[in-house]
């Protein structure tokens, strides 16, 4: 589902396995490496086509900048910055297509799942990659995760 919901977009997908400790606190930090492998992809791939993409943000600072949501949101903003270009506000994808596959790609890590986002809920954003807009939603149960990263530079 990841797959499709980055097919048409400027989207970038990462999922598998995640060695996290039983307790949920530690999630975050073990998730940020992952978050920062995706958002590298999408800095090389933009580095590549514009000179004024900046330095990719550390493992460190995309941590920090990440703020929890719960499963509702990180549907909608998986949706988001799947169907929809952040930096031009054109649809890259239906929405509602887009919709149905965040949905269940949500449900497939489950209701215990924690799931992050760089956005917060007036569209202001902490950058995970070095481009002018991103937006990123991550969730993982301890045991598998998911990630999506849109960049896009203007």
């Amino acid at each position: 589902m990841l797959r499709r919901l980055s097919k048409d977009s400027n989207a970038f997908v990462r999922h598998g396995r995640l060695s996290a400790p039983t307790g949920s606190a530690a999630w975050r930090g073990r998730l940020a490496p992952e978050i920062h492998k995706v958002a590298r992809n999408a800095t090389a791939m933009w580095t590549e086509m514009d000179g004024w993409v900046q330095a990719q943000p550390s493992v460190a600072d995309i941590e920090a900048g990440i703020e929890p949501v719960d499963q509702d949101r990180a549907v909608a903003e998986m949706a988001r910055f799947a169907s929809v270009d952040l930096g031009h506000g054109v649809e890259m994808m239906d929405p509602r297509l887009a919709l149905d596959l965040a949905t269940r790609a949500v449900r497939l890590l489950g209701p215990n799942a924690l799931w992050w986002t760089n956005h917060d809920v007036d569209r202001s954003w902490t950058g995970v990659t070095g481009c002018t807009f991103d937006g990123m939603v991550a969730g993982t149960d301890g045991t598998l995760f998911a990630v999506l990263v849109q960049a896009v530079e203007d």
